[in-house]
This record gives C-alpha cells, structure tokens and sequence, in this order.
C-alpha cells in the first residue's frame, strides 16, 4: 500500500483479516496520514475499518498489483486543517488529491463511504470553525487512469451519489452557515440542500455596534435549495462555479438590520443589479432562479435612539 516513493499518504492498520475463500480483505483500525507536515493544508482520517471485496488474489501474489471490485470505509472520521487563506486551489482540492492518492493505488471498480464525518480546524490555531456528520458516497465504474476533477471522487465514473447531514461552518466570530441536509446526484444532474441558514451568532444591534460604519447586517434562511441540470466544472472545487439549468428556492426568509447609529459609510455610488451579481464570490451561470413562499424583513434604528 505503501510503496510508491511519490505518494503523498501513508496507509496504516493494527489487523488484516482475510475471507474464507480468500476473495475480500477486511482492514481493522485503519489511519490515512500525510508525509508532508510541513503543508498549511492537510487531511487526517481515521477509519473503523475498510472492506475489499472482490480481491484478485492472483494479480496481488503474481503481479503485486492490488485489484478490487469494491472498497468501502466504515464510519471514517477525517480531519481538515485548513490553511489562514481558505480561498486557496490548494486547500479547496485537498480532499480531491487525498482520494486520488489512495484510490490510484490499487485497480478499484467501486468506492463507498458509510457514515462518515469531517472536522475542520485552522491549521495556525487548531480551533474548531465547521463540522460534516453521517457523510454518505457511492462512486459506480470508477475508472482510476482518467482524472476528472469536476467530480469530489477525481476520476470519470459511470455514478456518483453524496450525502450528509448536519454541516455547520463558522465564516467570522460573528456569523455561521448551517445546512441540515445535503443530497447529489452525478446522473441525474439534481443537488439539494435543506435546512439552510446563515446566522449571526449575536444580535444583529450588537454586531452594529462594532462595526466602524453603517451597513446592512443580514441573516437568512431558507428551507430548501434544489439545483436543476447541474454541472460541475473542473473548476467548482476551487472557485465554486455553479453552472445549471434552474434553482428553486423554497421558504426563503431574509431578515436586514441597520444601526444608523453609526457613522455613515464613505460616500460611493450605489452599484446597479447587475453589478451587484458581479459581487458574487464565485461564477454562476443559470438560466432560470425560482423564489417561492418567501418573505423580507427590515429593521432600523434611527439616529438618536436606543
């Protein structure tokens, strides 16, 4: 598992059981550790065990090539330690280039991932900012000599399911994104989110108050967000680009507090629509947006009062 000089993991495990017809390998206690630690971003995993099923035992006596028709990680546990510039191509593919890694090391047909669960951490400071639980993957007719970075699993497939539940990440000491639900679809080109909202941990007055100027302290929801025709380019990965044919969103509440109260901004010309899209942290590209059942609220404190 071990043997090539270029790798970038290193595969461990305390015991191997072998079936009785010598045609599966189960591997206890197994941990996945990087060999550069001098890296800002890197991934630890620990898993309970991993299943190979399907061995080719004659390839791995006479050949000392590992093939597989399937491998699947029982209730892995991994641990991100992001680097202080989380916009980086290298930390956002980090996970991609693990799995390409591990995967590439033996002649594998299918992968799964069975319950399991992320950490994330700041790799200066190892403080919690975001947590994934019950993480579900099913990758069909993987094709391990064809990298294709469009997919979380870097390589063409006939397949692709992922879901997971309950992510929780922390943008600021002030704001939060949470989604309760995540569900993908590589074949039917559908994702959906559920449960998703984006709060502040304080009341939005109190977050006016330390800002320098006045601005718009938003909090929203919404119920669900479902994305039709998607496509993920080589690119989502690292920048986020959101290519689809339609987005529904269902339930979506915004709430808008202004502390007038403080100084006013430097004065600028308010920005169209359009450029306003342009603000957008990463490239969309839709055909249609649809909005239902939805609502605005917004608050003011007006100068002079409390």
């Amino acid at each position: 598992l071990n043997a090539d000089p270029k790798r970038a993991y290193n595969i461990t495990y305390k015991e191997l059981d072998l079936s009785t017809f010598f045609n599966g390998i189960q591997l206890e206690n197994v941990e996945i550790t990087p060999l550069d630690l001098h890296n800002q971003t890197s991934i630890n995993a620990i898993l309970n065990n991993a299943h190979l099923e399907g061995l080719n035992l004659y390839g791995l006596l006479f050949e000392k090539r590992l093939s597989i028709n399937s491998i699947t990680f029982i209730q892995p546990k991994f641990k991100i330690s992001l680097s202080p510039d989380r916009v980086q191509k290298e930390s956002r593919r980090s996970i991609q280039s693990m799995f390409s890694d591990v995967l590439t090391r033996a002649d594998i047909t299918n992968f799964n991932l069975i319950d399991g669960s992320v950490l994330l951490s700041e790799s200066n400071s190892n403080s919690t900012i975001g947590s994934i639980s019950n993480i579900n993957i099913k990758a069909s007719k993987i094709n391990t000599n064809s990298l294709k970075f469009s997919n979380i699993i870097p390589f063409e497939m006939d397949n692709l399911t992922i879901s997971f539940d309950s992510l929780h990440f922390s943008l600021n000491e002030f704001s939060n994104i949470h989604v309760s639900h995540f569900h993908y679809q590589l074949k039917e080109k559908e994702a959906s989110l559920k449960g998703i909202s984006f709060e502040n941990s304080l009341d939005w007055l109190k977050v006016s108050q330390d800002l320098p100027y006045q601005k718009d302290i938003m909090q929203f929801g919404a119920k669900e967000i479902s994305i039709h025709q998607f496509e993920t380019s080589s690119e989502f990965y690292s920048h986020l680009d959101l290519v689809a044919q339609k987005v529904s969103i269902d339930q979506f509440d915004l709430q808008i507090g202004k502390n007038k109260n403080r100084p006013p901004p430097p004065i600028k010309i308010k920005p169209t629509f359009q450029e306003m899209l342009k603000l957008i942290p990463f490239k969309m590209k839709v055909d249609t947006i649809n909005i239902l059942n939805s609502s605005l609220a917004y608050s003011e404190l007006g100068a002079g009062k409390n």
